[in-house]
């Protein structure tokens, strides 16, 4: 109504904060557009206090929900690899919380619980005319080596590299998986943003493809000279999150060719 002052009742605000991630919950995000502009892949969780992040897909017939965590139903945990890259990331919800698609927008990978997802993205839907869910493609597994983390599909939509046990891997939609490059080291990582470059350099991604999908380009870290923290009351070591390379450490070796 015309000149009705709503007030917000502050008692209820730290819940409200708590339980919509800071009001994040429920908003579309991670936008990819299709080279046409007539579709756009994102995430979206269902309600403003729903956790669980879908993969959507928006074209002329409008919204389409391509695939839910719920869904998914490979028992897993999700690897301590990823758990390290969402809390660099600041990423507050669970189920889909990234994906990769190909150059055309056909195909889109992600990870969930540790398992490797593949689903085709639909195109040309009709509008007007109701679609049955069932009636679209579901998303498959994709076979692995181990637990998944940041999975990539190349340009063409034929293969897709990840990082597992801090190796790179690079594996087709219907198998044949291989390892590009090995850690060599319990404090080396292939593939993956180290500390520094996810907090100061803001990268939150360590692997990339060729645009031809022929070639990959891949970070290598080695925390092995770098000084776990302590505490301030007490010489010994606390728990602390993954080390830090220091400015001193050796140079890595050349990086491995595909």
């Amino acid at each position: 109504m015309p000149g009705k002052v709503s007030f917000m009742d502050t008692e209820r605000f730290p819940q409200q904060l708590a339980g919509t991630a800071r009001f994040t919950l429920g908003l579309p995000r991670a936008f990819t557009l299709s080279p046409d502009g007539r579709r756009v892949l994102f995430l979206r969780t269902r309600g403003g206090e729903d956790p669980a992040s879908c993969l959507w897909l928006l074209d002329d017939a409008g919204e389409h929900l391509l695939a839910a965590p719920e869904d998914l139903t490979r028992p897993g945990e999700v690897p301590e690899a990823e758990l390290i890259r969402r809390e660099r990331a600041r990423e507050s919800a669970t189920g889909i919380v990234a994906y990769s698609t190909d150059a055309a927008l056909r195909t889109a990978v992600f990870a969930v619980d540790g398992h490797l997802w593949a689903v085709d993205i639909p195109v040309g839907i009709p509008v007007g005319i109701p679609v049955d869910p069932a009636a679209r493609p579901a998303p498959r597994p994709v076979p692995a080596a181990g637990p998944v983390t940041d999975p990539r599909v190349d340009p063409t939509g034929a293969r897709v590299a990840y990082v597992t046990g801090g190796a790179l891997h690079v594996t087709g939609l219907d198998g044949g998986d291989r390892a590009l490059a090995t850690p060599g080291g319990p404090h080396v990582t292939w593939g993956l943003a180290e500390h520094v470059a996810a907090e100061s350099m803001h990268r939150t991604r360590g692997h990339w493809w060729a645009p031809d999908g022929t070639r990959l380009l891949a970070a290598r870290a080695d925390t092995s000279s770098a000084t776990p923290p302590g505490s301030i009351s007490s010489p010994a070591p606390r728990p602390a999150p993954p080390r830090a390379p220091s400015s001193t450490s050796p140079r890595p070796p050349a990086p491995a060719t595909c």
